[in-house]
């Protein structure tokens, strides 16, 4: 028997993955896109999304978390799931 050794397998970076304002904002996403965002890495405009479902998500941001955690300005500079789950959080955090 040969012993076989390598890397550890890549782990997806899908849901299981994700925190819960990530995962928040994916089910965000699958409702306003109509599919499942594949992960963290995953561009809100890539994926589908329009300047008007840009809004409505802002929306339902602003309903989730409350007002202000997330500028359009956020949104449309990086519009990774990731990135504007961690700019919502930093909101929260107050910084």
């Amino acid at each position: 028997m040969s012993d076989v050794t390598g890397p550890a397998p890549a782990v997806p970076d899908g849901p299981a993955r994700m925190t819960t304002t990530e995962t928040a904002l994916a089910g965000m996403w699958c409702d306003l896109l109509g599919r499942s965002a594949t992960g963290t890495e995953e561009d809100f405009f890539e994926a589908g999304g329009t300047s008007v479902m840009a809004i409505r998500f802002l929306q339902r941001v602003e309903k989730k978390f409350g007002p202000d955690v997330l500028t359009p300005e956020q949104l449309y500079d990086d519009p990774r799931l990731g990135v504007l789950a961690k700019a919502i959080d930093t909101s929260l955090a107050g910084g």
